[in-house]
């Protein structure tokens, strides 16, 4: 893709040595694979070089690979369909006209969190999760181990740490070629709030031994980013879920994590 927004066009040719392995070998079933997830008709189309007609991929391509061109159209399209998954929408209710063409309006996010308590103080509950699920994510991705480590429950240190979450993402890395740069779509799943926050329902946060289900304050989650668009837009990310308990002094704590591709 970075290669492709450089050149503006390629020839199908240089395009396939980006997927050659050490022996210049590509496997044809490797190249659709990348292509057709990065694709829409808006980032990049394929044209036979003699008669400019557009087409896709196929055995003809292969064959003849100095035939067709691909030709990059732009990040706009690719940006606004990955962004659509994330958008809010405008509360028509709630739209102040200050002049044509110009007005204040309210916005709604679309998102459902799972409230297991009381409703009353359930979004601040939801906003103190947020903000510690955020500096949680701010603290691994920038490789801030000390800190990191001290926002795990003691309980949970022999097998939910600092290091363990680092070896999976280096696990990732490898795996993907790619390194994981940033963050980004914290979000909230649940809150456990009030003095109903103990009970019990069909989908719950599982606790490790000794800690007390009253200590239960939410589950939330956030995206690890590798490969995305010039102007940020996730093309490729992993979830991070958190489980997160209330311990001494009101301090948060996680006592729990998973980490996911998909939804």
């Amino acid at each position: 893709m970075d290669l492709l927004a450089r050149e503006k066009t390629l020839d199908f040719t240089d395009a396939l040595q980006v997927f050659v392995n050490k022996n210049g070998k590509y496997t044809e079933s490797a190249v659709d694979q990348v292509l057709n997830f990065l694709w829409n008709e808006e980032l990049f189309s394929c044209i036979h070089r003699d008669s400019g007609k557009e087409t896709w991929l196929g055995d003809e391509m292969y064959q003849a690979p100095e035939d067709y061109l691909i030709r990059f159209n732009g990040f706009s399209g690719k940006d606004s369909l990955y962004s659509e998954r994330h958008a809010g929408e405008i509360d028509k209710t709630d739209i102040e006209k200050l002049a044509r063409h110009y007005c204040w309006a309210g916005t709604k996010q679309r998102e459902v969190v799972r409230i297991i308590g009381d409703l009353k103080g359930s979004m601040v509950m939801a906003e103190r999760v947020r903000a510690f699920t955020h500096y949680f994510a701010f603290n691994l991705i920038t490789r801030n181990s000390e800190k990191l480590e001290a926002m795990f429950s003691s309980k949970v240190r022999d097998n939910q740490n600092a290091e363990a979450i680092y070896a999976k993402i280096a696990k990732l890395e490898k795996q993907d070629g790619v390194p994981y740069e940033y963050f980004d779509h914290v979000e909230v799943i649940a809150v456990y709030n009030g003095k109903h926050g103990d009970t019990k329902v069909s989908e719950q946060m599982t606790l490790p031994p000794g800690v007390d289900r009253a200590a239960r304050r939410g589950e939330s989650s956030f995206k690890l980013i590798s490969v995305h668009t010039p102007n940020g837009v996730a093309v490729h990310d992993y979830i991070v879920y958190l489980a997160i308990i209330e311990e001494e002094d009101g301090l948060f704590k996680v006592s729990k994590t998973d980490m996911f591709s998909g939804y």
